[in-house]
């Protein structure tokens, strides 16, 4: 006589204790992604609102009556902030390789260096950076006064990156229309004086990773004071050297920096950081005056 057993009971999945806290694990992982996203999508749209804004353009006598107290830059603070221009942003990516590139606006900034802070509810208010900030470019305040003095600059080529949370801190130096914060945390538009004076145009070239097959063999021109078209021929053959694929064999890639290349187009490059410190200096020559 066969033993009886009890009788198997198969539980279904969903029913298992296990499978009961995986469900409440992912609705609860799905609540936290929504969250997420609509924190994300609030954050962007309060950037894009704050960074697309027309604002208000300050007089000449309103720019110097802001930068009261302000002290102009120092020759070595100028040519240190050409510099760090240049290699501010990754312009041979941003800027097109022949002139006339892109305009960039130079002036002084009551709060250069500063982080302008931007609430959830769209307030700003100014802060010191004291630590080094998400971007390479966003240094300590200290030592970019110390470096550059008020110095600031305009360009709103590239894109700009920021960390999503609150508050919100990008950086200034991309708005679309060139501006100053005032005293109560708004942006002004700079006086069209400023912006006459303290405009140059710079190309990818500026950047010291410039010296790349990717960037030079895009060149079409070159200035005839500093070789004109034999130059520009002896930049062509270069690349064409690198096109090589036996060349790309030893590690010559599109975005590394070639010493050939480098020593044709660097008096370029220095031309253009000379061309900064012009403009820095006709603007600190108005204000100069605008204060006497």
């Amino acid at each position: 006589m066969e033993s009886s057993r009890p009788p198997t009971i198969r539980t279904r999945q969903e029913d298992m204790p296990i499978w009961n806290s995986i469900k409440r694990l992912l609705r609860i992982e799905n609540l936290r992604d929504s969250d997420e996203q609509a924190r994300i999508t609030r954050i962007q749209r309060t950037y894009d609102e704050d960074h697309q804004q027309t604002p208000a353009t300050l007089t000449l006598p309103e720019y110097l009556n802001l930068l009261s107290g302000v002290p102009l830059p120092s020759t070595q603070q100028k040519t240190e902030f050409a510099e760090f221009v240049s290699a501010a942003h990754s312009w041979y990516k941003h800027l097109p390789a022949n002139s006339p590139g892109r305009p960039f606006y130079f002036f002084l900034d009551k709060y250069a260096g500063c982080d302008r802070v931007l609430q959830s509810n769209g307030t700003a208010v100014f802060a010191d950076r004291r630590e080094k900030g998400f971007h390479y470019s966003d240094i300590p305040t200290a030592e970019y006064r110390s470096r550059f003095g008020y110095l600031a600059y305009n360009c709103s080529a590239g894109t700009s990156v920021f960390v999503a949370e609150w508050p919100l801190v990008y950086s200034r130096d991309k708005v679309p229309v060139p501006a100053v914060p005032g005293d109560d945390g708004k942006m002004y538009g700079l006086p069209r004086d400023i912006l006459e004076v303290g405009e140059t145009q710079l190309t990818a070239i500026i950047h010291p990773g410039s010296s790349a097959r990717l960037v030079c063999r895009r060149l079409t021109e070159w200035p005839e004071e500093l070789g004109g078209r034999t130059t520009l021929e002896k930049i062509a053959a270069r690349c064409r050297e690198m096109d090589d694929p036996a060349q790309r064999s030893t590690g010559v890639g599109v975005y590394i920096e070639d010493q050939l290349l480098e020593n044709l187009v660097a008096p370029e490059r220095q031309r253009q950081k000379r061309e900064i410190i012009r403009s820095i200096d006709r603007v600190c020559e108005l204000i100069r005056a605008g204060r006497t």
